[in-house]
């Protein structure tokens, strides 16, 4: 009885606390996967063609594409979700005329499972033989309960007003579970925790970031020993590409992998593949220092400039 109750009085809070987020559906188009990186948090380690994301608290949201393709450089979008409690749909498709990302809202509706706010008297259901009722209103808090041979009440303040009236044959008062106290219904209030910057800060970078946060340098030595242990170049190049795509580096870390391999066209088509999961990509004239010849140069700062 105390538990039944203790949810009733509870379910408007849980109510409101689930109404105030919504879920996100973006799909591509014409087929190119993706990570989605919403307001600087990654949500897919792998390249995905569709990605959903739950419980999106804000409604500015700031989207970043990094596409498996290299021909589609990282792109940033910013979507509006109007109303809480929705999942909303968008697709993304490349411009056949320009190349740019486009995004469209395909439609949005209610989340399974948000119920609305109780009305009067719109619970009656039967417990062990034992009908009861239960109304809530908005106003002050008061409960009463009642059966044949006795009724009690009592009264409380706050913003929640709920009766519970209890009716039935041979029901003996005595027997009735005791009424929650004040103090057995009360929500305790958690501390609130800090919120994690949107992405990492690099003493003294101020240029643009392809992804929010590099691993660390425990991390990276074991991605680079990984990598040192294998005897082919071909396969050091598709362990670090394997490696690299549910990661996040920086510029210096990727020189460093790149230097790990023994061809130039392994070390340039290794660079090239690294860019888009790069922190800080306006230092990735670093990476020049891993080749041998300058047409590698040439050539890594020529796919970069058509991203």
């Amino acid at each position: 009885m105390r538990k039944t109750l203790l949810a009733l009085f509870l379910l408007p809070f849980a109510q409101l606390t689930s109404a105030q987020t919504n879920n996100l559906i973006v799909f591509s188009e014409d087929g190119h996967p993706f990570h989605l990186i919403v307001n600087g948090m990654a949500q897919n380690a792998t390249p995905e063609t569709s990605v959903r994301v739950e419980g999106v608290t804000n409604q500015s949201n700031r989207l970043k594409f990094i596409f498996d393709d290299d021909t589609y450089g990282p792109t940033d979008k910013t979507v509006f979700l109007s109303e809480y409690g929705r999942e909303y749909t968008y697709k993304v498709k490349h411009s056949a005329a320009t190349g740019d990302l486009v995004i469209k809202l395909e439609g949005s509706k209610p989340i399974a499972g948000l119920v609305p706010a109780p009305q009067p008297n719109v619970v009656s259901t039967p417990v062990g033989g034992v009908q009861a009722s239960v109304g809530i209103n908005a106003g002050g808090t008061s409960m009463q309960v009642g059966s044949t041979a006795t009724s009690s009440s009592f009264n409380m303040s706050g913003s929640t007003n709920m009766s519970v009236s209890v009716t039935g044959v041979g029901v003996d008062p005595f027997v009735v579970a005791p009424l929650p106290t004040y103090q057995e219904v009360q929500i305790v209030n958690q501390p609130v925790q800090p919120s994690r910057p949107p992405h990492y800060v690099m003493p003294g970078y101020t240029g643009p970031i392809g992804c929010p946060w590099p691993i660390d340098q425990g991390q990276f030595s074991g991605m680079k020993q990984s990598i040192s242990s294998k005897t082919w170049d071909e396969t050091k190049l598709s362990q670090a590409k394997t490696m690299i795509s549910t990661n996040c580096l920086t510029a210096d870390q990727v020189r460093d992998l790149v230097k790990l391999m023994g061809w130039e066209q392994t070390r340039l088509d290794l660079a090239k593949y690294a860019y888009a999961y790069t922190y800080d990509i306006g230092n990735y004239w670093k990476v020049n220092d891993a080749f041998e010849w300058e047409q590698s140069i040439t050539d890594l700062n020529a796919f970069i400039s058509r991203r």
